[in-house]
């Protein structure tokens, strides 16, 4: 037996099908449901241009199909007060998808469990088509000022174009405002209490101009952000997590502050973001993880957390704009392709820690002008499992521009070590192997040095002054940069 509801909404298209051409009845009954969406959308045009507003006060949840009554495909626009549940988001979701309605007023509604429930406005079974999903046509829907919880994929390809998010919103879910691409604003508010932001909860959001997120915030999940076209957002202290790939391919970014707070970036965080031109880093951070900046090809300089042991592999591959790599002392692991095609760097620094480069990590540096590495005993310059004529800098016998470095660029070592790199699998790669203790312009002072420098001595490398220096930061001293030994 049916409910009132699909009684509602079979009269509704029954009705549509009577008022149906005899072609538009054959296309209807061939089953394509894209074709049938819009034919009974067409069937559903009123003659007169008056809008129809609907205005009901329900007493009880679930009530909503009841109280609209014939006009469910009919209205443009609803407004409803008192309880509503599952049920009614349902027939809010037919009437936007299968009628005429564009806009929804839940000002005054009670939502149950102050929660806008999963998947209120998206069905993925009637909203996916052989030839792409189909968008939920609604141009604004007002929220209730009470709500907690927003469901998983709530609004998922929902066409609104404003979104304002009520005070009391303290849990956003999966999916949520994914695919939500005519949302057009200049800055998008999280209300303060919330925690995370989940995983795809504003993918392809592309009219969002910048987004502000609270300080309460801990948590940026896997894709957070993926594709989007916001060009700043604030990290603020307090965050400690942020997920794989969670700016990946955000397109119009510029720059962003990691803060000290988080210890964890996942694997391609800031991947394919072709406008990002800086990247600050929390100073305790250990590793870099693999693919974080892969493809964000406008980083021009990047300064390395002093803290640094490992950089992932291909963590900065084809970041095409970088100019220099001057490495921590502590760094001793440079994972494979890490600097693989970043074929503007003229200038490298490999600290005296180093322990390891792999296969690929920095080849293809066909402008590189001076390479340097301070470890008087060679680190372990590991060749390729498959391919063991590459080198950590390219392949042996590649023709210039072929995915190498220059064999030819003047690699410096320390004093009396030269022998011991031409001799070493990898480093022996270089034809041009001097001896120095000046490396890339970077000098080492002790660190008992350092100490009673006045405000004007020693500054971190984005230009703050540093009251005391830690061994293995990199500063800079007297217009150079300076590396604080033990």
């Amino acid at each position: 037996m049916m409910t009132k509801r699909e009684r509602l909404l079979f009269n509704a298209v029954g009705l549509a099908m009577l008022a149906m051409p005899s072609l538009s009845i054959h296309a209807y009954q061939t089953g394509n449901p894209e074709e049938n969406l819009n034919i009974i959308r067409e069937s559903n045009k009123r003659v007169t241009n008056d809008p129809i507003i609907v205005d009901v006060t329900l007493q009880n949840a679930g009530e909503l199909a009841d109280a609209i009554g014939d006009k469910l495909m009919a209205m443009d626009s609803l407004i409803v007060r008192g309880p509503i549940n599952k049920s009614d988001f349902k027939t809010m979701w037919e009437a936007g998808l299968h009628g005429n309605l564009k806009g929804i007023n839940l000002a005054f509604s009670n939502p149950e469990n102050q929660a806008i429930p999963d998947s209120a406005f998206y069905n993925k079974q009637h909203q996916t088509l052989p030839q792409g999903a189909l968008p939920f046509y609604v141009d604004y829907i007002t929220l209730p000022p009470n709500i907690e919880t927003i469901g998983k994929d709530a609004f998922h390809l929902t066409a609104i174009k404003e979104l304002n998010l009520p005070s009391t919103l303290r849990v956003i879910g999966a999916g949520a405002f994914s695919g939500c691409r005519w949302i057009k604003t200049d800055c998008l508010h999280i209300p303060e209490g919330v925690e995370v932001i989940p995983w795809c909860c504003f993918s392809k959001c592309f009219g969002i101009e910048s987004i502000e997120l609270p300080s309460s915030i801990k948590e940026l999940e896997t894709l957070a952000f993926f594709d989007s076209y916001m060009k700043s957002v604030n990290l603020p202290e307090g965050l400690e997590k942020i997920g794989d790939e969670a700016f990946l391919m955000s397109d119009r970014l510029l720059e962003l502050t990691v803060p000290e707070s988080c210890k964890y970036i996942g694997e391609r965080a800031f991947g394919s973001c072709p406008s990002l031109q800086k990247l600050n880093l929390p100073s305790s951070l250990e590793k870099i993880p693999a693919k974080m900046l892969q493809g964000s090809w406008a980083i021009e300089k990047f300064d390395f957390p002093s803290s640094l042991k490992e950089i992932g592999e291909e963590a900065f591959s084809y970041c095409q704009a970088l100019t220099e790599v001057i490495l921590p002392e502590g760094l001793e692991y440079i994972g494979i392709n890490a600097f693989r095609d970043c074929y503007s760097i003229e200038n490298a620094y490999f600290p005296s820690t180093l322990k390891s480069i792999q296969a690929g990590a920095a080849a293809g540096w066909e402008n590189a002008k001076r390479i340097s590495c301070a470890a008087s005993i060679p680190p372990i310059a590991l060749c390729d499992n498959v391919y063991p004529e590459l080198t950590p800098f390219g392949y042996y016998d590649a023709i210039k521009g072929q995915y190498a470095t220059p064999r030819e660029t003047p690699l410096y070592v320390p004093k009396g070590s030269a022998e011991s790199y031409r001799q070493m699998a990898g480093w022996d790669y270089f034809t041009n192997i001097k001896e120095s203790e000046d490396f890339a312009g970077v000098v080492e002072i002790p660190e008992c040095q350092t100490q009673g420098i006045g405000t004007d001595g020693i500054y971190d490398l984005t230009g703050r002054h540093i009251n005391s220096p830690t061994p293995g930061q990199i500063c800079i001293k007297e217009g150079r940069k300076v590396i604080i030994r033990k």
